[in-house]
């Protein structure tokens, strides 16, 4: 089903106050949207200010015209990862819903434009969309929708290249730059993601950690160790074959036990890419190809294999269901627990006090802490029959600039909410875990055909660690590049290339 909803500019008195009411409300996500609790009382943490710039945009007024943003509806189910609207709010006492309700009414106004939200689940994105637009019928300015469905959209011709979109600038803070650059094509981008794409935060993959386990076992706290530089995959391990502990003392690891680790066989790719490698990586032309053939990359990858492959350590998802995985770890039955950002929203359910970790370095030598974003993230694309692709690159960009400065904090309020100590150290993660967002081509090519991704889950659910990588990978590389350069190819050519 298909829903929309049309915001207009309004007096610029309501929007003051659904700031202040952004700020002022929060609300648990268990609740109906019509739900409010008291506000935040005075003593909690504030997002840090930022003092960046304005981006550079015309004074101009749309006179009331239209631009539509197809975006995904709120999933039911289990495996949640659409917790919030990216471009759709109310005013109604929840943080999020508040904030993006003020973002969107201040560009309404601020343009003189209605910024209309049509919601329908990502299983029905694709279908209908390309439905609308076979069918002559112009229906939608602006897509976010996830990444195998913007792929395909890519690679079969209906999407513009993001960098002729005017007045966009990926350099600014408010987009992810480092996306930008990994996931062209041949100079091209089918896609951007900016601080408008909320679901690209929560599809950030983050450790979380028992904080009363570390000080029953004093460890030097994992903050420390992040501030410090040396949060590595080794000191990571260390601390998990301290944690690991036969509970029920039968002599046999198992559910009932403590372990270093839950995990989803996925998390090779996070932890592979805190690295700072890629598996996908690009010529002088900027055409992709896989990487495996570099020494550095295939030994980092069989490290990271061979350290989640220690089941006498970790405890993968092969036998443990996803809901599973949260109430195990809430019960103190592993140290750390490694999942996409809107775990956050289940484990705060619970009682447990945990910490928010960016994925570790290879080494201490690395620079910086790097996050991975998972497929089921939000892209933001264009339309090939956009009327009117000036105004949407000012209102793209003015969009992104206002959800840093005020989804953003909203966002982070939500994350630290409740269960998660609200001081400056859970920030700090934050913004580490935030700051070096990186997305590689490879996963979102799982979605239509690449089967890389679940060649290496296979060695960490099979036990089988790194052993068998060479072989493996000497007989499923010539497949794999030919669907490679098969999607490369398509992607150009759709893309006018």
């Amino acid at each position: 089903m298909n829903f929309s909803c049309v915001i207009r500019p309004v007096a610029l008195l309501l929007v003051l106050l659904v700031l202040f009411s952004a700020i002022a409300c929060t609300k648990d996500q268990d609740q109906e949207s019509d739900t409010t609790t008291p506000g935040i009382d005075n003593g909690t943490t504030t997002a840090p200010e930022t003092d960046e710039p304005a981006p550079d945009l015309p004074e101009v007024k749309f006179s009331g015209k239209k631009i539509t943003f197809l975006e995904r509806e709120i999933e039911p189910g289990n495996n949640i990862d659409v917790y919030f609207y990216e471009i759709y709010g109310e005013n109604s006492g929840e943080t999020m819903s508040n904030a993006t309700y003020e973002r969107t009414l201040l560009v309404s106004e601020k343009y003189d434009i209605e910024i209309e939200s049509v919601r329908m689940l990502n299983n029905s994105i694709y279908q209908s969309f390309i439905n609308t637009y076979n069918a002559g019928e112009h229906l939608y300015d602006v897509l976010h929708a996830n990444g195998g469905n913007t792929l395909s959209l890519a690679i079969n011709g209906y999407l513009l290249d993001m960098n002729t979109v005017p007045y966009v600038n990926y350099d600014a803070p408010w987009w992810m730059g480092m996306v930008m650059d990994a996931t062209s094509i041949s100079n091209v981008n089918a896609f951007a993601i900016g601080y408008t794409n909320v679901h690209s935060f929560m599809a950030v993959t983050a450790v979380y950690f028992n904080k009363g386990l570390v000080e029953d076992l004093t460890l030097e706290s994992p903050y420390q160790l992040v501030k410090d530089g040396k949060w590595t995959i080794d000191t990571m391990y260390k601390y998990c074959a301290t944690a690991v502990s036969d509970l029920n003392g039968d002599g046999v690891m198992n559910a009932d036990d403590r372990y270093g680790i839950i995990f989803n066989p996925y998390v090779w790719a996070p932890f592979f890419y805190g690295s700072s490698l890629r598996v996908i990586e690009k010529d002088t032309d900027d055409i992709p190809y896989i990487n495996f053939n570099d020494e550095t990359v295939f030994n980092t990858l069989a490290k990271v294999i061979d350290f989640l492959a220690d089941y006498e350590v970790h405890a993968c998802t092969s036998w443990m269901q996803l809901g599973e995985q949260e109430t195990a770890f809430l019960n103190g039955h592993s140290m750390f627990y490694v999942q996409l950002m809107y775990t956050v929203m289940k484990l705060r359910a619970g009682d447990l006090d945990f910490g928010i970790l960016p994925i570790p370095k290879l080494e201490e030598s690395q620079e910086k802490y790097y996050s991975s974003i998972h497929n089921k993230s939000s892209f933001t694309s264009i339309p090939k029959d956009n009327q009117d692709l000036e105004m949407t690159g000012i209102i793209l960009e003015d969009m992104a600039y206002y959800s840093y400065k005020i989804v953003r904090p909203a966002f982070f309020d939500i994350l630290l909410d409740g269960k998660v100590a609200r001081d400056e150290e859970s920030w700090d993660m934050l913004d580490i875990v935030f700051e070096n967002m990186y997305l590689c081509l490879m996963r979102s090519m799982t979605d239509i055909g690449l089967t890389t991704d679940n060649t290496v889950r296979n060695f960490i659910i099979n036990k089988t660690g790194s052993g068998a990588m060479k072989s493996t990978f000497k007989m499923s590389m010539t497949v794999w590049e030919k669907k490679l350069e098969g999607i490369a190819d398509s992607f150009m050519k759709s893309m006018g290339q």
